[in-house]
């Protein structure tokens, strides 16, 4: 997976913008730079858990 300012991309072939992809992988109410912020975060391990809409996202770097 490739996250870019404006679009999130899992494959080669399939790119979405930012909004779509929370809409459809996480929530609507996320905010459109969640996950890009989420990355871009400078920690060894960073993990988001949203108990209300059941997600848990665990970033791990080596």
């Amino acid at each position: 997976m490739k996250i870019y300012e404006n679009r999130v991309c899992k494959s080669t072939f399939k790119c979405q913008d930012l909004k779509t992809f929370n809409r459809e992988n996480l929530n609507k109410s996320y905010n459109e730079m969640f996950l890009k912020n989420l990355f871009d975060k400078n920690e060894k391990e960073v993990v988001h858990r949203d108990k209300e809409n059941n997600i848990l996202i665990k970033i791990r770097r080596d």
